[in-house]
């Protein structure tokens, strides 16, 4: 197996908004072209 990648939110929001360097956008296109997996933990509402 290869190597791997988690994305933090913060990396996918400045990818979106254009904000990463160059270098760093080149990885994520791929990343998003080719090896993108999405996982949604939801964590139960806290009820007061």
């Amino acid at each position: 197996m290869g190597q791997r990648y988690i994305l933090d939110t913060n990396t996918i929001i400045d990818y979106v908004g254009d904000k990463l360097p160059q270098d760093s956008a080149l990885i994520m296109d791929r990343l998003v072209d080719e090896e993108l997996n999405v996982s949604i933990i939801r964590l139960p509402a806290k009820v007061f």
